[in-house]
């Protein structure tokens, strides 16, 4: 596997892993991938799935490209903010 098709391969992992946490089992990858409209805001997390997705995503990260924790954190911090799903519950914890 070259290094595009391994970083695909990731990223499929990735969403994947944050629709099945987020409750929606049955939107994967393949179903948002050629979308070009705010799909993200299709579907909503908590902010406890969010951190679920991205502890997930770290040892998906440190698995599949030996990086060091600190390295795989500050990668699935990028991943929320650009393709993580909107926030159900932010509200709630403002107040």
């Amino acid at each position: 596997m070259n290094r595009h098709e391994k970083e695909k391969w990731v990223a499929k992992q990735l969403i994947d892993e944050m629709f099945l946490i987020a409750g929606h089992p049955d939107v994967t990858y393949e179903d948002i991938i050629d979308r070009k409209d705010n799909w993200w805001m299709d579907w909503g997390m908590t902010l406890e799935q969010n951190e679920q997705w991205k502890q997930a995503g770290v040892k998906i990260l440190q698995r599949e490209y030996r990086w060091p924790k600190y390295r795989a954190v500050k990668e699935m911090d990028m991943m929320s903010f650009l393709y993580g799903l909107k926030f159900i519950d932010y509200e709630d914890k403002l107040h």
